[in-house]
């Protein structure tokens, strides 16, 4: 919302080109380095090599070490926000919180990719990680839907919308009913006759 919205600049493509850019580079340059030995790891990774695995796991942890870096500096950060715009604030802190803990989320996943995809002399006597790193690494979109989708209001409100307008209108419409002990009873008509004014 941050970038989409212009809330702090909306340099919406600055950010896609450091989002999508960088790990096309990190994946391009893996495959044209060692184009014949691309794709020979049974288990779906760029090569079986080590060294070719380097190409793309070694980008991927600096980056996803920065990352956790500064998701640290944004959990620190959230209770001390110094944005004037109350609205903004209730916003940005919860997709802030939920974006923090996807970054330190995945790369907990991908340390544990290291031990799954490379093969090392102390990989043989120790169990695989590979289950354990496909398992971390399927629930990561059940992570993404929880944290940045339901831990944010703005997202219920969008996608709960029209149950939350209903329930308001239900809500209207009952407060509208009153019970009968609680209505205020009707005052009696008159009785038919000359009115006898009194002044004071």
């Amino acid at each position: 919302m941050a970038v989409t919205q212009g809330v702090i600049g909306g340099r919406l493509k600055a950010y896609s080109l450091l989002a999508w850019g960088l790990p096309l580079i990190s994946v391009g340059v893996a495959l044209l380095v060692n184009m014949q030995k691309y794709g020979t790891d049974p288990r779906c990774m760029i090569a079986f090599d080590n060294e070719i695995k380097w190409l793309f796991f070694g980008p991927l942890l600096v980056f996803a070490a920065f990352g956790l870096i500064l998701a640290c500096i944004v959990l620190c950060n959230l209770t001390t926000s110094k944005m004037r715009a109350d609205h903004i604030v209730s916003d940005l802190n919860p997709v802030c919180f939920g974006l923090a803990l996807v970054c330190i989320y995945f790369g907990l996943t991908w340390s544990v990719g290291v031990p799954a995809y490379f093969v090392f002399s102390w990989t043989f006597n120790i169990p695989s990680f590979y289950p354990l790193f496909q398992v971390m690494n399927a629930y990561t979109g059940i992570l993404i839907l929880l944290f940045l989708g339901f831990h944010s209001p703005r997202w219920r409100r969008v996608v709960f919308r029209k149950q939350i307008e209903k329930r308001k209108l239900r809500e209207q419409q009952e407060a509208t009913k009153k019970p009968i002990m609680d209505q205020t009873p009707e005052p009696e008509p008159e009785p038919p006759g000359r009115k006898i004014y009194t002044t004071t």
